[in-house]
């Protein structure tokens, strides 16, 4: 279990890890075997058993990142009419973490806390006005440097697709697009075929994507992402509008993912106890600080040290939004500032 104490000093360190620490490996291969390939009747794309060591096996290869942040702070500058002047508003208050290789983290918190924005400043969409230090294995980088835009995908709430292309056509296109035309259409055609079977889409090969469910349609695309094969894969509310069913199949894919060596980070709102049990860390964000980060099942504990006892039962993430556990949060923020 541990505590987050946010701190603004350069020597900061997070549940034990440096942030700056080059313990970390920086390539890692994964085990051919932990995933299998079940070619699909159903569908007309080619299947040539002799073609596929080469690109399997380099689908498997995946780098494995670690990311740590130390003292992340956000700040926005806006106009106020009243006062007729310009104004700063620190949204993420000095903020320090780390996500890991081979684990799914959940970054969860009230509305208005501070997750998406800190979603967002890892993955370079907010650029001006943060401060910190980020680091991949390591080594000190830049969220807007080319390579870590090659490390890792983000995939938004908004599941952007074209509804009169079937998945075959759409999936065709990302991968013209990511890999190029250089690369045989071939190695596409099998590299997408696996791609389906892992997500369970091989039977809607031929379906258009208006047609979808909406967890068919939140599966789609991160198989479009995973065409170029990201170490790192950033998601927002991935189950937002899903029903439980689609809900617990999402976070089982992004539980798979993880097991071949990613690292996945994404938000999540008002989570079943099921779907909470299958993230390996939590990261709670409230009011722009960190005051958890830990693995899941050490929460309650955690808890319970706080004289915050879950009945039994009881879903610990919607007891963690209760009117205690929120005022000891706003009393341990307070205390921190």
């Amino acid at each position: 279990m541990t505590v987050m104490q946010d701190v603004k000093s350069t020597d900061a360190c997070v549940a034990g890890i440096n942030c700056c620490s080059n313990t970390a490996n920086s390539e890692t291969s994964i085990d051919k075997s932990s995933v299998c390939m079940n070619p699909s009747s159903t569908s007309n794309v080619l299947y040539k058993p002799s073609n596929y060591d080469n690109w399997e096996s380099n689908f498997n290869l995946c780098k494995q990142i670690d990311i740590e942040f130390e003292n992340l702070k956000y700040i926005v500058r806006k106009f106020n009419f009243h006062e007729r002047k310009f104004v700063t508003k620190e949204i993420l208050h000095g903020i320090n973490g780390a996500f890991r290789a081979g684990e799914l983290t959940a970054i969860m918190g009230p509305s208005g806390s501070g997750k998406s924005t800190l979603l967002n400043v890892m993955t370079g969409f907010r650029a001006t006005g943060v401060t910190g230090t980020i680091c991949i294995n390591g080594d000190p980088i830049s969220t807007n440097s080319p390579s870590f835009r090659e490390l890792s995908c983000y995939i938004h709430q908004d599941d952007l697709l074209r509804p009169l292309m079937t998945i075959g056509e759409t999936m065709m296109l990302a991968a013209h697009l990511k890999l190029g035309f250089s690369t045989s259409k071939e190695y596409k055609q099998n590299l997408i075929k696996h791609i389906l079977a892992l997500l369970g889409l091989e039977h809607r090969y031929h379906v258009f994507a208006g047609k979808l469910s909406g967890g068919q349609k939140k599966r789609l695309a991160i198989a479009l992402e995973l065409i170029s094969n990201p170490p790192v894969l950033f998601l927002d509310e991935p189950t937002t509008g899903l029903d439980s069913s689609s809900c617990s199949q999402c976070v089982s894919l992004l539980k798979k993912l993880a097991s071949l060596g990613h690292t996945i980070v994404c938000t999540i709102h008002q989570p079943s106890a099921l779907i909470f049990e299958m993230f390996d860390k939590l990261y709670t964000v409230v009011d722009g600080s960190c005051i958890y980060q830990g693995p899941v099942r050490e929460l309650v504990p955690f808890l319970e040290g706080q004289d915050l006892v879950c009945p039994s039962y009881h879903n610990p993430a919607d007891f963690r939004k209760s009117f205690k556990v929120v005022a000891f949060i706003f009393t341990f923020v307070s205390s921190m500032t």
